[in-house]
Formats: C-alpha cells, sequence, structure tokens
C-alpha cells in the first residue's frame, strides 16, 4: 500500500528540504519505494540529488498546468 508524507510550510530555512531527504534515504535503507516530487520553486531538493531543475525538459508544471502524465516526468 502506498503512503504519502508530505513536508510543507510557508516559512523558508525550517528543514522541509533536509528532512524530506533524510527521512526518503532512511525508507529506501529500509527496503521500500521511495519517490520525493519537489514543489519548492528554488528545486533544492531537485538540486540535492545533481539535477539542474532549469535543464529539465518536463516538470510538475507540466503535469499541474498542462494536463502531461505524471509517469512522463518521473525520472
Amino acid at each position: 500500500m502506498a503512503e504519502v508524507i508530505s513536508f510543507a510550510n510557508q516559512k523558508g530555512g525550517v528543514a522541509k528540504t533536509t528532512s524530506t531527504l533524510n527521512l526518503a534515504v532512511a525508507l529506501s535503507e529500509l527496503g521500500n519505494r521511495v519517490l520525493c516530487i519537489d514543489l519548492d520553486p528554488q528545486g533544492n531538493l531537485t538540486m540535492s540529488q545533481g539535477i539542474d531543475p532549469d535543464k529539465c525538459e518536463k516538470s510538475m508544471y507540466d503535469v499541474l498546468v498542462n494536463d502531461l502524465p505524471i509517469s512522463e516526468v518521473i525520472a
């Protein structure tokens, strides 16, 4: 069964990215399949994985605004 865990806060600098990344790693090391979706305009979670968000051909923007299937943006 899939579960959704979300970290959200309007204020910056409250460890949303750090918490997300650390929890994702911990769950993965326990054998769980993990998908992190970075909706922060700064894209720090994406960049932490060595991906330049400005160079992505498709993004969550395309899913939310252009009705692109999410399967087309999951790498």
